[in-house]
């Protein structure tokens, strides 16, 4: 899965993401995943986990975390929070790291079910936000420990991968190549090549591909426009490469897409 540095805002979030199929990236945000219903694959700093209905993971500012639902029916629900809404725990986020960021059903205390279903209800209210930073940090008092942390040294990305993530999301639309992109961020051509393989686990042709996908998801599921066009719009070369990249990612045509998504 594709990681890219997402900038997130103070606004605190909280929703059922559904059967969220999300590349991996990362933020200085902490971010509670919780799986609803069904089965998720979650990728954790280059390690891929099995949640099942009731699992959680807690992923901490700087991993790098993907998601992916492992059958029709699943279901997470998340919890992204700038660490100054976590109170006293804000400076233990960002000089620690769990050994164990995932949390099975089992191992965690019985308040943590209600303790979600009250996050979604208030996460709903314009008026919440209070709330839910409260049971925000009931819910890291009572995992805490579930989470054997350790301390460790601040674990923000390099500036280099940082400015490779945001040049290729930003222009990935258009034509881009390795050469390009190398030149344009100033680094060697497998200098940038090893960047992607090596620290984020994805060949760099694969990542650009994977961000042309997820746009054309947003174009068809927001917009009326034709899939060929779509497919242009989204940097393809031809609409047959559009499918090929597409039907290998999603697992279905972009037209099968549109129709399952009732757009």
């Amino acid at each position: 899965m594709l990681p890219w540095y997402e900038s997130i805002t103070d606004e605190l979030r909280i929703f059922d993401a559904g059967a969220i199929c999300f590349p991996g990236h990362l933020h200085d945000a902490l971010e509670a995943s919780y799986v609803l219903e069904g089965r998720f694959a979650v990728g954790i700093d280059g390690k891929t986990e099995q949640l099942e209905a009731g699992d959680m993971a807690l992923l901490f500012p700087q991993v790098i975390h993907s998601y992916a639902p492992l059958t029709d029916d699943s279901r997470m629900a998340l919890v992204i929070a700038h660490p100054r809404d976590t109170g006293d725990y804000a400076r233990m986020l960002r000089r620690n790291r769990p050994r164990r960021p995932v949390i099975r059903t089992a191992e965690q205390p019985e308040e943590i079910p209600g303790l979600i279903s009250q996050l979604l209800r208030y996460g709903e209210q314009a008026d919440g936000e209070a709330v839910c930073r409260g049971y925000i940090q009931v819910l890291l008092a009572l995992l805490w420990e579930c989470l054997d942390t350790a301390p460790c040294a601040p674990a923000a990305p390099s500036d280099e991968v940082r400015r490779a993530l945001d040049y290729v999301q930003q222009g990935c639309t258009q034509p881009m190549t390795l050469e390009q992109a190398a030149q344009a961020l100033g680094m060697g051509r497998c200098r940038l090549s090893r960047l992607f393989t090596e620290r984020l686990g994805i060949r760099f042709t694969a990542y650009v591909s994977a961000l042309r996908v997820i746009e054309a998801k947003r174009l068809l599921d927001h917009t009326d426009l034709p899939v060929t066009e779509i497919a242009y719009a989204c940097g393809f070369e031809t609409p047959r490469t559009f499918n090929r990249v597409f039907l290998r990612e999603c697992g279905i045509t972009p037209r099968q897409y549109r129709g399952r998504s009732g757009s």
